[in-house]
């Protein structure tokens, strides 16, 4: 059975995922090698799948019904689906029998009746899971304002305690903004001048860093919660923090508002429609808006007021037509809620078989807790027995820990297992309880007339994604509500659909606690804090969650950006004798190294700024240094690690020596002037730099030298016929090496396996004392002989295998790539790059180089093997007519070309540094 692995990772949750889509694909290649399971192609994704339409899924679904797979790899069905549309996909096609087959690593699946209705529920459960998460989240905010706690971000003049959940006055910002307040109420002052005042007193515009702008001053201005009161999503609250105002002096400051025209209270009527927010165009995706529309009837002289709702086409044209009445979307949303209900009759029976479930769940957990008891104690008996097995040096210390590891990890996973089941009430048992009194709610709501706000709140509840086409609504129904749906209602199958919720919020909760700490951690970094191990002069505040300064550190830091700033110190080395003397030092008592010290200096963290991946926010600590002083210290740090750029660039200098002295050939460029002709000409030559002693060596034109290195390169290179026979040849026998180590590590894998079973069966008949000591020792002994055997054949293919393909395929093409070099004009750089790469040890003597040839280029250089002269068929074959084919073996022959008699040779080689390339005819 042939299989896709698909790997999904949303890309608006970039850190809120458990794993990533490169340790998805590293888990998945795991398992499939584990299962032995044949994997066709890995397909990944970096979209959400809370919506349809992803192209890499689609692909997915399409090559499943054209027949290329029957089976889907993947990590979580999460990653599958978290729609009911794809969802509904990947089911349809188990059920017509097309996908065959879905293994996931956490998560178990057979394709049968109640593995493919399980599968349903791990689809419907995880979108749940999203639909529900910012419900949740907005649950939280109205508990903490009901009990007086501000849920979000303290305003201006407050902060957050950590330690106590709520908020505090912060003087600092608390007493300005106090005596704002009063400097306003007398009508003597502008907005802008309250911003001026304000930012006198270090309160400052957080996008810009100026002062305040007139509306956020307005905001401040207006705001009741500096009275003590909270006003959340229009609701007053009492607060329970301290008020910086009194009630009188904000009635003040708000009647000074109104006077200067600021004041826009009712300044227009404003309409509370029922079912905006709710809808979106199916066309354009735009908001659903409404608005009032009055009719006048003369015949009765009556005037009625109606309620359209219409798309507020604000991406552009839109193929929605008309208005809709309220009406119309009433008697629908009326009919969804109506479709989910139950009457009072189910729902009581709806508990009693809940009542009925839990007490037999009980039962049966308490039954298999007793077998948990029995296996936990079998398994400290087995420690007991190894662990006497190791005093008495019977098993080693390695087989000691491994088995020891895996019996503690058995044990652990039972006794988890056995804290579940002693719980009192299942996880599950709440939601399944919430469920039944929502949906006998939805009943009554869809009874009731004149509650269109009521069936909002429902229908927000019991579906999500809620489109208008053409006067029709279309929705995607929320976990359990769908269930609801697919079943006709509650009337069949109750017992069944119970212990379906039993996907609580535990277990989604526990394999989400990664992501909760990233997200902890961005939290903390956008109020400003640091979030991890404070830098180099600070240390964590346990109190305050903070980061607090090292008082000595600090000092040393403080004093060493304000030296490197006036010049006063010019050198990592001065501040690091700064740290000396300070008697600061690094790790092990050393002196704190450079590269920390460097690292110290470009820090913007020492001003303020901090750098947390991708993200650049400004700190609440308290900087040591300030931004310009900052920036001196950059500059002059880039100074200092701008080398000299050279003034001349010579190709040829660096690798040629002098023959005489051993000195480097340097260069150097001379004018000379032919007044009659050309003028002043440009030459350049190359000589001894004569460091080492005197040299009676001249100078060489650098035009003579060129094309010396040219003849040189040309003489080690090849022509493109023969490397691309010679390629074809290589990879024809690159795939038979390729099938053989592939068969040869099957084989050998196998039997590995098999011997570590032995091991594992040995010592578990051993603990049971089934197996003797004496004979556990000698089978022991014979089993991890065999097994080094078999490692040392594996290790063998594995080293050998095609290692030497790549080096000869690169040679071939370096050859043929030295003949264009030699033959181009204008590349003298190219030219020395490619004589450093196929020889060494060049040497200059009476204008003449010298030099040795590198392995495998020293082969072109024989006399026999002249590329300028013969062809490869007349090199191979001496004349004779024949087909050329290769057989390529990696022998290794301690003889070289030259001492082999060429006359007596059938075979002629290639030598690739170790590995000859037999040429057979």
């Amino acid at each position: 059975m042939k299989y896709l692995a698909y790997c999904r990772k949303s890309t608006d949750e970039k850190d809120k995922q458990v794993l990533s889509i490169d340790q998805q694909l590293s888990e998945l290649k795991e398992f499939a090698e584990k299962e032995n399971l044949e994997i066709v192609d890995f397909l990944t994704e970096a979209q959400t799948a809370k919506v349809t339409g992803r192209p890499i899924f689609n692909s997915l679904i399409k090559r499943i019904e054209k027949g290329e797979v029957q089976g889907i790899i993947s990590w979580n069905p999460d990653r599958l689906a978290r729609n009911s549309v794809d969802g509904g996909k990947i089911i349809y096609l188990l059920d017509t029998g097309e996908l065959q087959s879905l293994k996931f690593p956490t998560h178990w699946f057979e394709n049968t009746p109640q593995g493919r209705f399980m599968l349903s529920i791990a689809f419907g459960q995880a979108k749940y899971y999203v639909d529900n998460l910012s419900q949740n989240v907005h649950r939280g905010l109205k508990y903490k304002i009901k009990t007086g706690v501000w849920p979000a971000k303290a305003p201006m003049g407050y902060r957050n305690d950590r330690n106590s959940k709520s908020i505090v006055v912060y003087e600092p910002e608390a007493r300005p903004l106090k005596k704002a307040f009063e400097l306003y109420s007398t009508g003597k002052y502008a907005l802008d001048d309250i911003g001026a005042f304000l930012f006198e007193h270090g309160m400052k515009n957080k996008y810009s860093g100026g002062q305040l702008n007139d509306s956020n001053l307005r905001r401040v201005l207006m705001r009741p919660f500096y009275t003590g009161y909270m006003v959340f999503r229009g609701e007053m609250f009492k607060g329970t923090h301290t008020p910086l105002i009194s009630k009188e002096l904000f009635d003040k400051v708000q009647i000074v508002r109104k006077q200067r025209g600021y004041y826009h209270q009712n300044k227009s009527k404003r309409y509370d429609f029922a079912f905006t927010g709710l809808i979106k165009c199916h066309y354009c995706n735009c908001s659903i808006t409404a608005e009032h529309r009055p009719f006048f009837f003369p015949r009765t002289n009556h005037k009625a007021d109606y309620i359209y709702y219409h798309c507020t086409k604000k991406k552009g044209e839109c193929l929605q037509k008309g208005y809709t009445r309220e009406e119309i979307l009433e008697v629908q949303f009326r009919e969804i809620i109506k479709s989910l209900s139950v009457s009072q009759g189910w729902a009581t029976q709806m508990n009693n078989f809940l009542v009925q479930d839990v007490e037999t769940q009980k039962i049966e957990d308490k039954n298999k807790s007793v077998s948990l008891e029995t296996e936990i104690s079998q398994t400290e008996q087995k420690l007991d027995t190894l662990l006497e097995a190791y005093l008495d040096t019977v098993i080693d210390s390695e087989s000691y820990i491994k088995k020891k590891n895996e019996l503690m990890e058995k044990k652990q996973n039972i006794v988890s297992i056995q804290k579940q089941l002693s719980s009192d009430n299942p996880n599950w048992i709440e939601g399944v309880k919430d469920f039944i009194d929502c949906a006998q709610m939805c009943a009554k709501i869809a009874r009731a007339e004149n509650n269109c706000h009521d069936l909002s709140i429902m229908a927000k509840k019991v579906g999500s994604k809620y489109f208008l086409k053409d006067r029709k609504i279309e929705f995607c129904l929320n976990f359990p509500y769908n269930l609801l749906a697919a079943n006709g209602g509650a009337a069949s199958q109750l017992r069944n659909f119970v212990p379906t919720l039993a996907f609580g919020q535990s277990k989604y909760y526990v394999d989400n606690l990664s992501q909760n700490v990233v997200r902890g951690l961005h939290y903390k970094l956008k109020q400003g804090i640091w979030p991890t191990i404070a830098p180099y002069g600070y240390k964590n505040d346990r109190n305050t969650r903070g980061i607090i300064l090292e008082p000595i550190i600090s000092k040393i830091i403080k004093i060493s950006f304000e030296r490197f700033a006036k010049g006063e110190t010019t050198t990592i080395k001065g501040v690091q004798d700064l740290f000396i003397k300070s008697v600061v030092l690094g790790k092990f008592g050393k002196p704190v190294s450079f590269s920390k010290i460097k690292k110290m200096l470009s820090n913007p963290f020492y001003f303020g700024l901090m750098n947390y991946g991708k993200d650049s926010v400004m700190g609440t600590h308290t900087p040591l240094v300030s931004k310009r002083n900052f920036d001196l210290v950059q500059e002059k740090l880039a100074k200092r690690d701008n080398k000299r750029p050279h003034t001349n660039n010579f190709p040829f200098t660096g690798f040629i020596k002098c023959a005489e002295c051993g000195s480097y050939i340097t260069a150097e460029k001379h004018f000379k002037n032919y007044p009659k002709t050309r003028g002043e000409i440009e030459y350049t030559y190359y000589r001894c730099t004569k460091k080492k002693k005197s040299c009676s060596q001249l100078y060489l034109n650098s035009t003579n030298l060129e094309t010396q290195l040219r003849d040189i390169v040309g003489s080690l290179s090849l022509k493109e016929l023969w490397a691309n026979k010679l390629l074809e040849m290589l990879k024809k026998d690159e795939e038979k090496e390729v099938k053989f180590a592939k068969r040869e590590l099957t084989k050998l894998s196998f039997s590995l396996d098999i011997i570590e079973k032995k091991l594992d069966k040995l010592l578990e008949g051993y603990l049971e004392e089934i197996v003797e000591s004496q004979n556990y020792l000698s089978k022991k002994k014979e089993l991890l002989q065999t097994k080094a055997l078999i490692q040392e054949k594996i290790d063998e293919v594995r080293k050998e295998g095609t290692i030497w393909v790549e080096p000869m395929r690169v040679f071939l093409k370096e050859a043929v790539e030295t003949a264009k070099i030699a033959h181009e004009n204008n590349n003298c750089k190219d030219l020395a790059i490619f004589a450093k790469k196929v020889g060494s040890n060049y040497l200059l003597k009476d204008k003449r180089i010298s030099f040795s040839p590198n392995s495998p280029h020293d082969l072109l250089a024989s006399p026999a093997f002249d590329a300028s002269k013969m062809t490869l068929t007349q090199y191979l074959c001496r004349g004779e007519e024949s087909n050329l084919h290769g057989v390529l073996s990696p022998l290794v022959f301690e003889t070289s070309l030259s001492t082999i008699p060429a006359p007596r040779l059938r075979v002629n080689y290639i030598r690739i540094g170790v590995c000859f390339y037999p040429i057979q005819r």
